[in-house]
Parts: C-alpha cells; structure tokens; sequence
C-alpha cells in the first residue's frame, strides 16, 4: 500500500520577508556550535537580534544544544496585524559546520522535526502556517534536498509551504 503525500505548496519569496509579513512559523536547520554567521541563519540573525541573541546562549552554557531537538521562539506576538505572530523553529540536525563535507544528519533531522510537531501540537489541532526554506539542510548544510524532502513530508503532520528565493 503506497504513502498517500499531501501536495506542499512552493511560494517563490524570501522566506524571512514572507514570515515577518504574514506571520506563522519559519522552520530552518542550526547547528550545535552557536555559530549564525552565514546561510538562513544570519538572515534570521539580522532580522532578529534578539533571536541571535538567545540562540547564543541556547541552552545555558556550558551545556550544547542538543542535537535532534528543536527550538521554537516567539519573534512578535499575535496581533489584530498579525493574528499568528511570528516564530522561528530552530532544528538541531547539524554537528558542527563548515564546507568540506555533509554536516546535515538525516536522523536527527527527523528527530528535531518530531520535536517540533509534538511543540506545535501544544497550540492545538492547527498551529499557525508553517514555512520551510527549500534546499533546508542543503547549502551549508552539505545534504542533498532529494533526502531531506521525503523526512520532511514523513514528519510534519500539518499544511506546509515550502519558500525558494525567486
């Protein structure tokens, strides 16, 4: 019996513009060594300094953040202009960084997507719309999106876009 795949829609925009604009969460993948400086990440950072700035020191030192969880933070709360608000779902799949080999781990992909959804699911049968950026765990990440696609259509139980920069 074959996996019934529900359609994700692909929006062509800026996944960081297109959050802060009509709320809901922004989905991307961090490492364990506190570092933000280039890819998604530092967009968000700069967006959002406060999430920088709490990522930092997420969890407290000295202990690393934990690889396979996720980290959901409220960036701006809900509003009459923005009746989600708008969060970041940091997910812990990537030991380390750098560009000479793959640093995603599809495993613990998977497991900090389970995190998040069982953290989503405190907000009830619909949590607000939820954004991932295409190619997820690809750039930086080194993985290829022909792998990371199927986790993600296997593990987020609720609609989903998928945002690729035009």
């Amino acid at each position: 019996m074959s996996e019934k795949r529900v359609e994700v829609p692909l929006i062509e925009t800026d996944i960081v513009a297109h959050v802060s604009r009509v709320g809901g969460v922004l989905v991307h993948q961090v490492n364990n060594r506190r570092a933000a400086g280039r890819g998604l990440a530092a967009q968000i950072a700069r967006q959002w300094p406060e999430w920088y700035a709490a990522f930092r020191i997420h969890p407290p030192h000295p202990t690393p953040p934990q690889l396979g969880h996720a980290w959901l933070m409220e960036m701006v709360p809900p509003s009459i202009h923005c009746a989600h608000g708008v969060w970041v779902a940091s997910l812990y799949a990537q030991d380390g960084y750098g560009t000479d080999r793959i640093y995603t781990d599809l495993g613990l992909l998977r497991a900090s997507l389970r995190s998040l959804v069982v953290i989503l699911g405190r907000y009830g049968a619909t949590p607000p719309p939820i954004f991932v950026p295409y190619n997820m765990g690809c750039g930086l990440g080194g993985e290829e999106w022909e792998n990371v696609l199927p986790i993600l259509y296997s593990e987020i139980p609720f609609p989903w876009t998928i945002c690729a920069l035009p």
